[in-house]
């Protein structure tokens, strides 16, 4: 264990905490970063043994957390706690465990301190709740799955590209534990832009005509769902309503996927994919 290192950043309105081994914050003890609890829902069978799984569901996921500081600025430093433990901010948890990073979106359920005189330990437990349970990569991954030379740059490294135009199909892999969403990008010109995750059968079509000025952007994250379009002076139109009904917003499960894309007239200038990887622990 003396070989192992771990940090854990948190990050809240601006404001960081680091804690770890070399820091004025020692962890004592931690718990939850590792699992969450599951819910596996079973219907029995009317006229036969047994029963068969209806759902199952990762549920959200708690953290506890010791800490000790260890500076000598107790005082300070508990006032400082109690601001940055505000149950009013959400914040971000990264942990660092041997040199690989995953952070996960908090919640505080507790926060508590306490130092009675100058010579004891400054000690303080805090109780997070993770609605979403799910760590992820601090970066994007991404894939292109068509390019043109003279293409747009993006803001992040794609794991392949292409000086040409390519084919319309792209194998995109998940290296995560659980699905995980997408946001698509297609950069017009286009009509019906349309992409279907071939290993899943699932697709999402929007039935509108993309100008070469115009950016269609498809995000697939429960709670967080978009189908907008972008102009080029940057306003953004809300394209919800030109989705074809038999749409899914669709995921990028664990493993190989192979998504296609396609139009009904005019090649777009590029087609993208990116997403994080999901695991259940760290």
């Amino acid at each position: 264990m003396d070989n192992v290192f771990f940090i854990i950043k948190l990050q809240c309105d601006g404001n960081s905490l680091d804690i770890g081994k070399d820091t004025d914050y020692r962890l004592i003890d931690i718990e939850g970063i590792d699992h969450s609890d599951y819910e596996l829902n079973i219907s029995n069978n009317t006229q036969a043994d047994g029963g068969f799984v209806t759902n199952k569901r990762v549920q959200t996921r708690p953290i506890s957390m010791s800490v000790v500081y260890v500076g000598s600025e107790k005082e300070e430093e508990r006032k400082r706690l109690i601001s940055f433990f505000n149950p009013k901010k959400p914040g971000v948890m990264i942990a660092n465990y041997n040199g690989i990073e995953r952070a996960i979106e908090y919640e505080i359920e507790s926060f508590k301190a306490k130092l009675t005189n100058i010579y004891e330990d400054l000690t303080f437990t805090v109780d997070f709740i993770c609605p979403n349970p799910f760590w992820k990569d601090l970066l994007d991954s991404g894939e292109e799955i068509i390019s043109w030379i003279g293409g747009i740059s993006f803001p992040f490294s794609f794991n392949a590209m292409f000086s040409t135009k390519g084919d319309t199909s792209k194998k995109v892999i998940n290296y995560g534990d659980v699905e995980t969403p997408v946001e698509i990008t297609f950069r017009g010109p286009a009509i019906n832009p349309k992409i279907v995750n071939n290993t899943t059968g699932e697709f999402i079509r929007v039935k509108k005509q993309l100008s070469s000025d115009d950016t269609l952007v498809i995000n697939t994250e429960i709670g967080n769902k978009k189908v907008e379009i972008i102009e080029l002076d940057g306003s953004r139109q809300n394209a919800f309503n030109y989705i074809d009904l038999n749409s899914t917003f669709l995921q990028l499960k664990a493993g190989d996927n192979l998504f296609e894309y396609s139009t009904e007239g005019l090649e777009p200038s590029s087609v993208s994919i990116r997403y994080k990887n999901r695991y259940l622990g760290v």
